[in-house]
């Protein structure tokens, strides 16, 4: 078994010593077979809780107990020199001269569990998109409703007007989430009017006791529609949390390197201020806790940073952090 195999063989006894390695052992793991011999089999094949099929493993290297899947478990080994190595280990359970041996028939699948990864996390970040677009979605689409049921009722076209913007600005959160999806590189980013985005975004979530104050000129080298989200997030927070007649000022933070939207409202604790950018996060009961953490997102992908703090008056302070500002 150990010769004829093509890929790396161990044999260890019952005190998991290795008394037994083939030629294959050299190049996934960098040593000689003979520089195994009486080793621990934890020089190449190290207990690590996280591995997914350890424990089934190391019942079967205990006891001859358990099943070993047809495509073998998956475990970490370690080469001399330090690096990680994934492997594939089948178990063969045999005695020789009334004493239990275990061999191990392994295959380096680094690249296969990196594949794997990837697209879990590929899998992860569609399910995000899916669930940032719903989010992004849900108050246009609300808005539209409304301005359905005031055209019925008053039958002026002024709602309709009102209802193709909104119908506009659906397409474009759908069109940009979609870009997102290919990343930064795939994007255009050009000079952003901060003012004029918070301006739009008033327009359709504002009560009209609510006021914008601007100072300044914020200008942002980004892409448009990711800010206009980020944007539409933080002043849809405060007009939410700060009450119909809150005040929303926003401008540029020192030195140009940003710019800050902040309220008037109750703040957030200090001990949340981290907190709120949390997927799960929300003090509303009809919250998803998604809006914060798409800001995040988006701010990470254009290379920013973005902080909750304590605003002039004790609302809730947002700084966006980076980009250069004009």
């Amino acid at each position: 078994m150990v010769a004829d195999a093509q890929g790396p063989v161990l044999v260890v006894n019952g005190d998991r010593s290795v008394v037994c390695a083939n030629q294959a052992v050299d190049p996934v793991f960098g040593y000689r077979p003979e520089e195994l011999l009486g080793e621990p089999l934890s020089t190449v094949v190290p207990t690590r809780p996280t591995d997914r099929d350890r424990a089934t493993m190391d019942r079967f290297l205990a006891t001859g107990e358990g099943s070993i899947p047809p495509g073998g478990l998956v475990v970490s080994g370690k080469r001399a020199d330090g690096d990680r190595v994934s492997l594939s280990a089948h178990l063969v359970e045999y005695e020789v001269t009334r004493e239990r041996l275990v061999g191990l028939i392994l295959r380096d699948v680094t690249g296969r569990e990196e594949r794997r990864r990837d697209l879990e996390r590929e899998n992860e970040r569609l399910q995000r998109f899916a669930r940032g677009l719903s989010h992004d979605l849900r108050e246009p689409l609300n808005a539209a409703r409304a301005q359905v049921a005031f055209a019925r009722e008053s039958g002026r076209d002024e709602h309709l007007d009102e209802l193709a913007s909104i119908h506009e600005r659906m397409a474009e959160i759908v069109d940009d989430a979609l870009a997102l999806t290919k990343g930064m590189d795939s994007c255009e980013v050009e000079p952003v009017d901060i003012e004029g985005v918070a301006e739009s975004v008033w327009r359709a979530v504002a009560s009209d006791d609510a006021e914008l104050v601007v100072e300044g000129k914020p200008t942002v080298d980004g892409h448009p529609g990711y800010v206009r989200t980020i944007v539409d997030n933080l002043v849809g927070n405060a007009v939410r949390h700060a009450g119909p007649d809150v005040v929303v000022s926003l401008g540029v933070l020192e030195e140009g390197k940003g710019f800050w939207i902040e309220d008037d409202g109750p703040g957030i604790p200090p001990e949340h201020r981290e907190a709120v950018f949390d997927r799960s996060f929300s003090t509303d009961d009809a919250g998803t806790g998604l809006g914060l953490s798409i800001v995040r997102e988006l701010a990470d992908v254009h290379g920013w940073e973005v902080a909750a703090t304590e605003g002039r008056d004790g609302g809730a302070r947002f700084e966006v952090r980076g980009p250069a500002v004009e």
